[in-house]
């Protein structure tokens, strides 16, 4: 039997869950989704200062830092980009361009790495005033399409875990 005073017991409480970054990053992007257009247009920034972000994000990504909040920055950039492969580092890149597209600003960029050297030409979605995200499209249109189950099998097959297949919705 537990003889610790209830007061106790509770200041012992796990801390409340923090929201995911994904979660943040789907509700910057859910308010712009509304049908006022006018708070749409609000978070689109201009040119130069999604490619301040972009410089931003680069510049982080070069010194070897992870994707998400990137330090001492204003306004506050915040970066989705889970398709870097491991080890692989940024040398140099190059904007290629920006347009306004949708409900975000694109910015297109040619990217020289390293380990092993390759070159690519990426496409960038900033969205927001401050914070500025900024998404590489890959992970942008994976958040666009959150009514996607995206762990169910293909064709119906059973995934490894030996679970049934979620049905594709419609």
């Amino acid at each position: 039997m537990n003889n610790t005073p209830p007061a106790q017991i509770a200041s012992h409480r796990a801390p409340a869950p923090r929201p995911s970054r994904a979660t943040v990053v789907l509700v910057l992007l859910l308010i712009g989704c509304g049908e006022r257009p006018e708070v749409a247009d609000g978070m689109i920034p201009d040119s130069p200062s999604a490619r301040r972000a972009i410089d931003v994000a680069m510049a982080s990504w070069k010194a070897g830092r992870p994707t998400g909040r990137v330090e001492s920055t204003a306004p506050q950039v915040l970066v989705a980009d889970t398709m870097r492969t491991a080890g692989q580092a940024l040398d140099r890149y190059e904007i290629l361009g920006d347009t306004v597209s949708g409900k975000t600003r694109d910015i297109t960029v040619r990217v020289h790495l390293l380990h092993p050297e390759k070159t690519e030409i990426l496409r960038f979605k900033i969205v927001g005033i401050d914070p500025v995200v900024v998404f590489r499209e890959e992970n942008y249109d994976m958040l666009a399409h959150w009514d996607h189950d995206m762990m169910a099998a293909p064709n119906g097959a059973k995934p490894e875990s030996g679970e049934p297949a979620t049905e594709e919705r419609p």
